[in-house]
């Protein structure tokens, strides 16, 4: 059976092979003499599994030619070329377009299946330097994998000891120093060693411990001081500071010390026994609660001028004379020491002679006996004359009296007299130890 197709102007001849059929694979003689297609370049070569989708499309024109070759009547026997052409010759018999377009898109695809086999050749010859680089200079990997693998145990050496110095400060030091404090506390044995102790190490071994001690130690110190409470002795209250050191009882320890320096620098009530308790007060060995009483004092008993002696056992004899008729309730020898108009006679105003020894003697016979007794201190007497002749006396003094058949003394008066020109007293009143003496 004869076929008729019209063939594209570009065509000459083709000649069909049925032996040579594309069937998947590639038939270099199917086309003769074909002009080349001119068709468009791709702007970059595919991959190769692009080329694989092209060679399926390219399949599937050469399956219509099959199927007209398949379609050719029974009986009819399949003539080759040679006597087509001879029994038709002007006729050419062609392979339909679709064969021809078929080897042109053979051709393309085999041109970008090389093009991309180049690129890859030079890709790998890219390579290639960097690996005979890396030939011609294996003492350089050397060193470099030499220097990491120091820099990395350097590292490793650094992590393990600033592991173990954290390792040795929260066990080994802290135990160190957890025993090294308990043994000062027990050494000390004081409320504020345990105490301290407590304090730094709140999660320490012996911390039950040392307040157990703490407690006893508490218990102690109380019974301490309800013994030495009412002491009159300054060398126990100062021993027992020692012994509890912080104890909330050292308040009452300073104050009991500072008033049995007070009492007795007012037993000796001299210008030195004042001057000691402000030096001590000065010094913060003592509260000091009486400085200025303690200054005053001293004032008072510390000569301002050059004493004369002549005059000093004048004024000493007078003042001993007074005292010692005032204690007997002498008002006739009294009346020799007082001038005829007294101007302050203790806590009494101006009044005569007369009427102040009357007074006195009134008042001892009331007493039943129970009189006091003045003794001053002659050798501690201050005095100042003034430009009008009269002198000013402070002498200290001390009282007493018996009480319960008990003789009670009660030192720290310092008497205060004015003498006349003629050693006769004007004026005499007392500063007491303390508001309330007798």
């Amino acid at each position: 059976m004869d076929y008729e197709l019209e063939l594209p102007e570009n065509i000459t001849s083709v000649v069909h092979d049925p032996e040579n059929s594309f069937n998947g694979n590639r038939t270099e003689n199917a086309v003769e003499s074909v002009e080349p297609l001119k068709s468009p370049e791709p702007d970059r070569v595919s991959e190769p599994e692009e080329t694989v989708g092209l060679e399926e499309n390219v399949v599937e024109p050469l399956k219509g030619v099959e199927q007209v070759e398949e379609s050719v009547e029974p009986g009819e026997q399949e003539k080759s070329p040679e006597t087509l052409k001879s029994e038709n010759p002007k006729e050419e018999v062609v392979e339909p377009e679709e064969t021809v377009m078929t080897g042109e898109l053979e051709k393309t695809i085999d041109a970008k299946i090389k093009e991309n086999s180049d690129n890859r050749s030079r890709q790998k010859m890219s390579v290639a330097p960097r690996e005979n680089y890396q030939e011609e200079m294996p003492g350089e990997l050397t060193d470099k994998k030499k220097g990491k693998s120091s820099v990395a145990t350097i590292l490793l050496a650094a992590t393990l000891i600033v592991g173990s110095f954290f390792i040795y400060n929260q066990t080994v030091k802290k135990s160190y120093i957890d025993g090294k404090s308990w043994e000062a506390a027990l050494n000390k044995n004081t409320v504020e060693g345990y105490l301290f102790y407590m304090e730094s190490y709140p999660h320490g071994k012996h911390f039950n411990e040392a307040q157990n001690n703490l407690l006893s130690l508490k218990s102690e110190e109380a019974a301490d001081w309800e013994q030495i409470k009412f002491t009159g002795n300054i060398s126990e209250l100062h021993n027992f500071l020692d012994q509890h050191p912080g104890s909330p009882y050292t308040l009452l320890a300073e104050i009991r010390i500072d008033s049995l320096s007070w009492m007795g620098a007012l037993r000796t009530n001299t210008p030195e026994s004042y001057s000691g308790y402000i030096t001590l007060s000065q010094n913060g060995e003592i509260r000091g609660e009486y400085i200025a009483e303690a200054l005053k004092r001293d004032k008072m008993l510390s000569p301002q001028y050059p004493q004369n002696e002549a005059l000093s056992d004048s004024i000493f004899a007078i003042v001993n004379g007074f005292y010692s008729s005032l204690s007997a309730v002498d008002h006739n020898k009294m009346s020799l020491y007082l001038a005829p108009v007294v101007k302050r006679f203790f806590n009494s105003g101006t009044a005569t002679r007369e009427k102040i020894t009357g007074e006195l003697l009134v008042a001892g016979a009331q007493s039943q006996g129970s009189t006091l007794k003045f003794t001053p201190n002659t050798e501690a007497v201050n005095y100042e004359k003034t430009t009008e002749g009269y002198y000013k006396i402070n002498v200290p003094l001390m009282k007493s009296y018996v009480k319960n058949e008990n003789i009670e003394l009660v030192p720290g008066y310092i008497v205060h007299m004015e003498l006349n020109p003629g050693f006769q007293i004007i004026s005499i009143h007392e500063t007491k130890p303390y508001p309330g003496a007798p």
